[in-house]
């Protein structure tokens, strides 16, 4: 096990771009494990970059083994610094979300 001190960091300094760069990271299985363990939901991507009308969701992703009783959940990352666009994006998605099957946006 290497140990180092934790140092804060500008986002776009590791990640350049966040669907690019950040939601591929974080859709890595072993990645997307330590999501799983935070939010006590074991998570299985389907698709990254999900088309919602004019819009992406970053991850779409089922709980793995159903026992908390998701079927279909929705990933989308703050990533974006201009947050009146990012609002927007939100609201978008969120609007979405509660017109469709999915069960848990996070």
């Amino acid at each position: 096990m290497e140990l180092s001190r934790i140092q804060k960091v500008q986002l776009r300094e590791i990640w350049k771009h966040e669907a690019t760069n950040f939601t591929r990271w974080l859709a890595k299985q072993e990645n997307l494990a330590l999501l799983s363990e935070e939010i006590n939901i074991e998570l299985t991507v389907i698709e990254t970059e999900y088309n919602v009308g004019r819009f992406n969701v970053d991850i779409y992703a089922q709980e793995t083994h159903q026992k908390i009783g998701y079927n279909f959940i929705l990933l989308q990352v703050h990533f974006n610094s201009q947050a009146m666009v990012s609002r927007y994006h939100f609201n978008r998605i969120s609007c979405f979300f509660a017109k469709s099957c999915h069960e848990l946006f996070i």
